[in-house]
């Protein structure tokens, strides 16, 4: 079928499109025009030509005409008139206060010694190598002169635009991109976990914050326009997110690449300068490797490197770095014992805190789950960087209906794991260089799970597998570890393990498990698992914990737009979405004219001497705002109007 020609004896005007036309227009409005709220340059030039395809020569070729005109203006907007950064030459090295850890390690050795300085080991935990000569431990003063390096850059870069820090940040994932068997060998060798969790959780994870932060960053950090009620309609009331100026992030060893990530990527954007203190555990890779990953890009971009500063040391140096007069937010990941010391001395200078201390995640699975899909889960949950993971599944709640096929089938799998030294070569690995755990990194963290599990079995559990550490002289491991007849009350259950220790516990009703589940001083994470998506909901709604995934597990990283962060014991405050980048912020109300050069003065009864009728007149109008009935209001404007009669009569009396 065809539109008749305007010559055409019948009327043109009244002739309804084609169906198939219809159908078209339909699909173009409801499917094309969404997308182009938030579309690439590419996308948006696709969806102009659709539309003229579609539409002309039509009745609808006004309104086509008009979207046409947005979809142009959005294509303009990506390409002529977003903002560019600003054009820098390289940053002169030599201006630098602070010289790189490297630098500053050589500089040390040819000093004489300094009375008094420590040595922190580095080693591999997996082979039992030395990564390195020990590296020296900062001393108060050193860590003060960094601080105040990062202050001197911050100035700097409090001024640049979105735009020159979204240049930098796209550095960043340039250099992940181009070095991540470098980055993953660091974290491997330092830490001892496989290849495979270090590309998930160093590389996987931090090129989406990167990407993330990009997209997203400027407009959670654009002033935030708040309304204003009628009788202020001439003024504009916003709040502006203004950067502290220098962060210390004191942070684990556990993910040594991304712990630094989680707080630094977020300060930066955010306009602070950032002083991290990795755990000593984690020098070497700091050293060897992560530093001059947030150097060299910045320098690139023209910025100091001064802007990111990095501690070796002890607890001491971060002690000092929390009580350092220039730092304005503390961010910390660790255990509730040592954030309350971090805590109670960062209170001595009013400084704001956020807090990540542990979980004992509770792992919530139902009846009517699949036993494949469902024991696979759980085996990640738990034996991930082996159990060393402040989201770990600490506790598995079995529903007693499956509960012996689900340890039977639990069991079966775990005995296939395969745990030994990570091999670093670049490339693809031979079978047997291939390993699904590495290594317990801090020899201490060893007899904190022996103890736990030979409290366990003593108190009635059964040890299905595992429950003694292998220590060699090449390496620490704790092998895979199933518990089953555990108790609630049992220490294991109550204290974080931090380390590969299945514990398997029966329930049999939703309200109990949910009961169970809180019965811990810990909320970080939890998960649910159900086939029924309002009953995994009603389940996770019981739960307190600062995350919760239905039918999933370990993926909350992957969707930075959500915040991070506990409750309860687990800390306070959030990293990851729009919230961890407002933390490192502090709130600005800000309220300035509607109408730039309309400068309006306040009523005559507002000013100085006060007439007897001001407050009558204040009286009147508040009734006349905000009286429920509009009887109510009529009868007060009527009262007001009188008392404004009654100030002129005094006005003019003063006069």
């Amino acid at each position: 079928c065809t539109t008749p020609s305007p010559m055409s004896s019948s009327r043109s005007d009244s002739f309804p499109p084609p169906q198939g036309f219809i159908q078209k227009v339909h699909q173009f409005t409801f499917f094309y025009i969404p997308f182009s709220l938030t579309s690439s340059l590419f996308k948006n030039v696709l969806i102009l030509i659709l539309l003229y395809v579609y539409v002309a020569p039509t009745f609808l070729s006004l309104i086509g005409g008009l979207l046409g005109v947005y979809l142009v203006w959005n294509v303009l907007k990506v390409t002529l008139f977003a903002e560019k950064p600003r054009k820098r030459p390289r940053f002169d090295e030599s201006d630098r206060i602070i010289p790189s850890l490297k630098q500053w390690i050589k500089q040390v050795k040819r000093s004489p010694s300094t009375p008094g300085r420590r040595y922190i080991p580095c080693t591999n935990p997996g082979t039992g190598e030395k990564l390195c000569d020990d590296v020296p431990a900062m001393t108060a003063e050193e860590v003060e002169q960094r601080v105040q390096a990062a202050q001197v850059a911050q100035d700097q870069w409090a001024k640049a635009s979105f735009a020159d820090r979204r240049q930098v940040i796209q550095k960043m994932l340039d250099y992940l991109l181009e070095h991540k068997h470098e980055i993953c060998a660091a974290s491997c060798q330092d830490s001892g976990k496989t290849l495979m969790e270090a590309y998930l959780g160093e590389i996987l994870a931090n090129a989406e914050k990167l990407r993330w932060t990009m997209k997203h960053g400027e407009d959670c950090l654009k002033p935030e326009e708040r309304d204003v009620p009628l009788a202020m309609i001439t003024k504009r009331a916003e709040v502006r997110w203004i950067p502290k100026g220098v962060v210390a992030s004191i942070i684990p060893w556990n993910y040594p690449f991304t712990s630094i990530f989680n707080a630094t990527i977020s300060a930066m954007f955010s306009g602070n300068a950032v002083v991290v203190k990795p755990s000593e555990w984690v020098a070497w890779s700091t050293i060897h490797c992560f530093e001059k990953i947030f150097h060299e890009s910045l320098i690139e971009c023209g910025f100091s490197p001064d802007l990111v500063q990095f501690i070796v040391g002890y607890g001491d140096a971060g002690s000092t770095l929390i009580k350092a007069k220039e730092v304005r937010h503390v961010f910390f990941i660790g255990s509730p014992v040592t954030g309350t010391r971090v805590m109670e001395a960062a209170c001595e200078g009013l400084k704001e805190c956020t807090l990540e201390l542990g979980g004992k995640d509770p792992f919530i699975i139902t009846e009517n789950i699949d036993l494949d899909f469902i024991v696979d889960y759980a085996a990640r949950a738990v034996f991930y960087n082996l159990g060393q993971n402040c989201i770990c599944a600490e506790r598995l709640y079995v529903h007693e209906k499956i509960i012996d096929s689900f340890t039977e089938e639990m069991v079966k799998l775990t005995r296939k794991l395969r745990q030994g030294a990570t091999i670093c070569k670049p490339g693809r690995l031979e079978r047997d260089e291939v390993f699904d755990c590495g290594a317990i990194t801090m020899t201490g963290q060893i007899k904190i799970v022996q103890e736990l599990v030979d409290d366990a079995i003593e108190n009635g559990a059964k040890c299905l597998l595992g429950g003694s550490p292998i220590m060699t002289e090449k390496g620490q491991f704790f092998p895979p570890t199933i518990l089953a007849n555990v108790k609630q009350d049992m220490r294991i259950v109550q204290e974080e393990v931090f380390g590969p220790v299945m514990l398997i516990i029966s329930w049999n009703d939703d309200n109990t498990v949910a009961e169970m589940a809180n019965d811990s001083e810990l909320g970080l994470g939890s998960y649910v698992f159900c086939k029924d998506a309002r009953r995994a909901q009603s389940i996770a709604d019981k739960i307190v914990a600062g995350v919760t995934l239905c039918n999933d597990y370990g993926v909350s990283y992957m969707i930075q737009s959500l915040p991070f962060g506990g409750a309860k014991r687990s800390g306070y405050g959030k990293f990851n979405g729009p919230e961890g980048l407002r933390a490192f912020c502090y709130q600005k109300a800000m309220m300035r004219d509607r109408f730039p050069g309309l400068m309006i003065a306040a009523p005559k009864f507002f000013r100085y001497p006060t007439l007897p009728s001001s407050h009558h007149i204040v009286d009147h109008a508040v009734d006349m705002i905000f009286k429920s009935s509009w009887i109510a209001r009529g009868k007060a404007f009527m009262r007001f109007l009188g008392e404004v009669v009654t100030f002129n009569a005094e006005s003019k009396k003063e006069k």
